[in-house]
């Protein structure tokens, strides 16, 4: 080929790219033209569901099942419908942002019709084992019982011990039972490789009781004259961690201690001091929750809730709060502001268009007052108990957040507990003269 048409081929192809590589980016970016000559922008809404597989409509039309990726969407309102066979249909009006994902996460579905099983009538307490393998039950007649799955596996008659339990703790190794009788003395069980159980004089009178997240072997306890202190078990050797106490939180990293006029001091693994706060007043601490990563939420006296965004320091929101909970994966927070009002609070980036960082959104009024509130795994949902409806609600304040009605429990505290996934919920519930422990699942059932 001679020199002159090879030039004319390479500035050829500069100009067809140099007219073609606008248009790729502006088409990557979400630009379409129209007929007209316009260029209208498009979005992508991504859409995951909790169970999987479930149809996708937009605008009434079907674009394929879930987790789906629907590009090429005209910015603006559009309505999305979700169905699954045996499910509650689901429904939203979203707005697509142009030139970006827009994201419906852990859309959960319920079932048409709910499987509710009974397990275990004449409750008094019960504790779901951190396996979620065992439930460990006490009956009116004090017997302590053991079921996996539905199936009652053991049964400690209550003159076995003779010791009235009321309430129980399991270890975080899944083989130890933490018990408290009628009269406020604390008694540990241990199941395995025999059933033994001893007193535990020293928790006599403690205020606040807990396992250590950390060592299984070990009991974090808060004694009546404000001393935190670490129990070992297997040693009876008890050791005073730090004094002038109110209240304490422990994580697998650290316990946090509440102490008078809004000081805060945080240990380390070794129990010793890493760390002083203090939120900004000297108000009475009366509620602590924190996580893993380090984050803390505080509620005073007065209702004011504190929470460290930043570590080490804290940012007053601009709600009161009666009580508040963190998600599982530790970064959003529910406040209850009062009776009948549910906010929520996000620490962490990345965030998304509905739930930008640092700000308080109201998630929902109630008519009704509501209490136990709680969080599915999923971080998207929160449960909670409305009068005597168990009740669950997403997280996702855009157009409205859907609320599913468990059961009806007829009595005031559930002791509602999510199991696995969220699959399925267990739950105190009242039926004629008699507790019974139930169980509802949360998924279509075979």
């Amino acid at each position: 080929m001679k020199k002159v048409y090879r030039r004319f081929l390479l500035a050829g192809s500069v100009v067809i790219f140099m007219l073609v590589a606008p248009a790729l980016v502006l088409y990557a970016m979400g630009y379409r033209w129209t007929a007209l000559g316009g260029a209208p922008q498009v979005g992508v809404l991504y859409i995951d569901t909790v169970p999987r597989g479930a149809d996708i409509f937009i605008n009434g039309q079907r674009v394929g099942s879930a987790p789906n990726a629907v590009s090429s969407l005209p910015a603006g309102p559009v309505q999305v419908e979700i169905r699954k066979a045996g499910y509650q249909p689901w429904h939203k009006n979203i707005f697509i942002t142009p030139s970006t994902v827009t994201e419906l996460r852990s859309v959960r579905l319920f079932p048409v019709t709910l499987v509710r099983q009974p397990l275990l009538p004449h409750l008094v307490s019960f504790a779901d084992a951190p396996n979620q393998q065992t439930i460990a039950a006490i009956t009116n007649d004090r017997a302590i019982h053991f079921l996996s799955g539905s199936e009652a596996v053991e049964t400690i008659p209550a003159a076995h011990f003779k010791i009235q339990p009321e309430a129980v703790w399991w270890s975080t190794d899944n083989a130890t039972l933490l018990m408290r009788n009628r009269a406020g003395a604390y008694y540990v069980l241990t199941t395995t490789p025999v059933l033994t159980m001893r007193s535990l004089p020293m928790l006599a009178n403690a205020s606040q009781v807990t396992w250590d997240p950390r060592v299984p072997d070990r009991i974090i306890f808060l004694g009546n004259n404000g001393t935190l202190n670490a129990l070992t078990l297997s040693t009876g050797d008890v050791t005073i961690l730090l004094d002038d106490v109110t209240m304490f939180s422990a994580t697998s990293r650290a316990i946090v201690a509440a102490r008078p006029q809004g000081q805060i001091t945080i240990l380390d693994l070794q129990g010793s001091v890493s760390q002083q706060l203090a939120v900004p007043s000297t108000e009475v601490i009366t509620s602590l929750a924190t996580t893993d990563a380090g984050l803390m939420a505080v509620i005073t006296a007065t209702k004011h809730i504190y929470v460290t965004n930043t570590p080490g320091v804290f940012t007053r929101l601009p709600v009161s709060a009666a009580a508040a909970t963190w998600s599982p994966n530790g970064y959003i927070l529910a406040i209850q502001s009062d009776q009948n009002t549910l906010y929520i609070y996000n620490t962490h980036p990345p965030s998304t268009d509905w739930l930008p960082v640092d700000a308080v959104h109201l998630v929902a009024r109630f008519s009704r007052p509501f209490t136990q509130l709680a969080w599915l795994s999923d971080s998207r949902h929160v449960l909670y108990q409305l009068d005597d409806n168990l009740a669950i609600s997403e997280i996702d304040t855009r157009d409205y957040p859907a609320t599913f009605i468990v059961d009806t429990v007829n009595q005031r505290d559930a002791s509602v507990h999510v199991l696995g996934n969220g699959d399925s919920v267990i739950y105190l519930k009242r039926e004629g003269n008699q507790t019974i422990l139930s169980r509802t699942f949360l998924t279509v059932q075979p």
